[in-house]
């Protein structure tokens, strides 16, 4: 994909017609263009960056509201209240950088917001069952190819369960390490980390749950 400079809203080709090759250093592979800079693209986002101000100056001085008090939280709730997006406390400033164009012709919004981006991004809404999103998730995560092998996987459930109080969870993953290729000594070494990182409570509630599935793993054999 190639990717132009942003100025006055839209993407503009640069002077030079130049582009750059990314590399991803992590995956080692070629990533998208960008556009390669030069003075004269500097010009045109300062001129299109000031472009803005003689409009911004004639606002009238209502809609850059000011809110005045010897106590600066009080004077941040009636502030929170006012209809208009820049508000100003204690004569904090109000200057062309900060967001502009949202309630009526002042605030935050269409200008240098995050609202701005609303015109070029759709909602898009993808519904599964609870079975398929469990097949698709959670065992999913076991059935992909990487570079984490079962083994690790089986560890980072273990240790995001006891991080989370997921005891039950937790429990039903203690007494599949055998076939994972987790060893007793390294889910040890695991608890000893989940006390000094989840705290003694959650390392306790570990110790048990480890404690019944050997348990019931020795009563199995």
């Amino acid at each position: 994909m190639r990717h132009h400079h942003w100025i006055g809203g839209k993407p503009e080709v640069p002077v030079s017609g130049a582009h750059l090759r990314m590399r991803d250093p992590a995956a080692r592979l070629p990533g998208d263009d960008v556009a390669a800079g030069s003075a004269p693209d500097v010009y045109r986002a300062v001129a299109a960056a000031a472009a803005p101000q003689p409009a911004w100056a004639r606002r009238p001085a209502a809609e850059r509201a000011e809110a005045w008090s010897g106590d600066v939280a009080r004077g941040l709730r009636p502030a929170e209240r006012i209809d208009a997006g820049q508000v100003a406390v204690n004569g904090g400033a109000l200057t062309i950088e900060i967001p502009f164009g949202g309630f009526k012709q002042s605030g935050y919004g269409r200008e240098k917001g995050i609202e701005a981006l609303h015109g070029y991004a759709r909602t898009r809404t993808i519904s599964l069952s609870p079975v398929d999103y469990l097949t698709a998730t959670a065992w999913g995560v076991w059935a992909c190819e990487g570079v984490l092998s079962p083994r690790d996987r089986s560890l980072l459930v273990l240790a995001m369960t006891a991080a989370l109080g997921r005891m039950e969870e937790f429990r039903i993953h203690a007494g599949t390490t055998t076939r994972t290729g987790v060893t007793d000594a390294e889910v040890d070494e695991l608890l000893f980390q989940i006390a000094a990182y989840c705290g003694v409570p959650a390392g306790g509630a570990a110790r048990r749950a480890v404690k019944d599935a050997r348990a019931e793993r020795e009563a199995g054999s």
